[in-house]
């Protein structure tokens, strides 16, 4: 007669199989949370946000831009611009001050609306850009444009 207690099912077979998929689940989501190497998680893609520079109804002459108005901004962030092609801009967002995040704005404009808002001047690839946007359009009067030491402390002390 054997000194042995009898192992049930469970001990000699059951146990070792739960263990070892058990194991093997937990090296396939260890390897899957590795990605692609590049930094990228390779499945969510970047959030994308499109907002409009529309001239309609602007006015003739602008306050001075404050703190206190920025603040009411749905979205305020700074971008250095990656393209301009067919009237959309692209700026990858470095920083979101206020709003949901956002990887990428894409800044749809109208004819003329980029001199007006941005002082003169345009878009241009590579530059940087502080962009405030109340519904869906980019802020006009002082609140958006060329990042610059006086708009940067604009924006910080707004938020």
């Amino acid at each position: 007669m054997d000194a042995r207690p009898s192992r049930s099912f469970w001990d000699r077979k059951a146990r070792p199989i739960a263990a070892a998929a058990l194991l093997a689940a937990a090296a396939a989501g260890l390897f899957a949370g590795l990605g692609t190497g590049t930094g990228q998680d390779p499945v969510t893609p970047p959030s994308t946000e499109r907002v409009t520079m529309d001239m309609s109804g602007a006015a003739a002459k602008c306050a001075p831009p404050t703190a206190e108005l920025l603040r009411t901004a749905d979205l305020a962030v700074e971008g250095m611009v990656r393209s301009v092609s067919d009237g959309i801009v692209t700026m990858d967002v470095s920083q979101v001050w206020t709003g949901d995040p956002v990887d990428v704005l894409e800044v749809a404009q109208t004819s003329g609306a980029t001199e007006v808002l941005l002082g003169g001047t345009s878009f241009e690839v590579g530059q940087t850009y502080l962009v405030a946007v109340q519904d869906g359009r980019v802020r006009q009067c002082g609140y958006s444009g060329v990042t610059s030491p006086e708009l940067r402390a604009l924006f910080d002390e707004a938020f």
